[in-house]
């Protein structure tokens, strides 16, 4: 299925509108207008927006601000990406290495699963998914797929 992915960000953030709202969390989005459709399939392209969104909102303290970028990246290969930047609490480095693997949380009431069906979901559509540490604090969740 073809899919606009700023039309699949905004309705994963109408769906956890609630969460952030509570928080107070700003949420700053910048789509690219240049970026085609993916070929991706559109019910689990919302489960990935979900589980990276909602870590991003459970991470972040009241007040704080989520940015949710898009590009289109057009040397070859060409690659759509979407980035989820939050100011939480960040991961911390020891934690790294398992955090896409299955059942490690360090959330009081998460099951682990969410980064593993996410990077999952991600690679069989031809893409990756990376978290990496933001300067201040928070991280920063990459996903990658390919543009075609």
């Amino acid at each position: 299925v073809r899919l606009d992915l700023a039309k699949a960000i905004e309705d994963a953030l109408t769906t956890i509108k609630g969460d952030y709202q509570r928080k107070k969390i700003s949420i700053h989005t910048s789509f690219d207008s240049e970026a085609p459709m993916a070929l991706i399939d559109e019910v689990k392209m919302h489960q990935v927006l979900l589980n990276v969104l909602l870590n991003a909102v459970q991470a972040s303290d009241s007040g704080s601000r989520i940015e949710v970028i898009t590009q289109f990246i057009n040397t070859p290969p060409e690659k759509l990406r979407i980035i989820v930047n939050d100011s939480g609490h960040g991961i911390h480095a020891d934690d790294m290495k398992y955090i896409f693997d299955p059942f490690f949380s360090k959330k009081k009431n998460g099951t682990g699963l969410g980064l593993s069906i996410a990077r999952n979901i991600i690679n069989n559509h031809g893409g990756n998914i990376r978290i990496d540490p933001l300067p201040e604090k928070g991280v920063s969740v990459c996903l990658e797929l390919p543009a075609n």
